[in-house]
């Protein structure tokens, strides 16, 4: 593998992502609301599944980029 790849955790990808999950997790478990409907709860728990396949899916093709290129 090419070293001009981050390690995940050092990408703004990657906190950002952390961002969204957590904000999507409280969401899920009615953190600030004063009626906790299963809407919300399902919208937060989607947002939490999109943000981690979106993260995958972006380091993915950043490493078969680097991979690629590295040949």
């Amino acid at each position: 593998m090419n070293n001009s790849v981050k390690p995940g955790w050092k990408t703004t990808e990657f906190w950002l992502n952390l961002v969204a999950i957590v904000v999507a997790f409280l969401i899920a478990n009615g953190f600030g609301e004063d009626n906790e409907t299963w809407v919300a709860k399902g919208i937060g728990m989607v947002a939490v599944i999109l943000a981690s396949f979106g993260y995958g899916f972006s380091r993915a093709s950043v490493k078969k980029a680097a991979s690629n290129t590295g040949r």
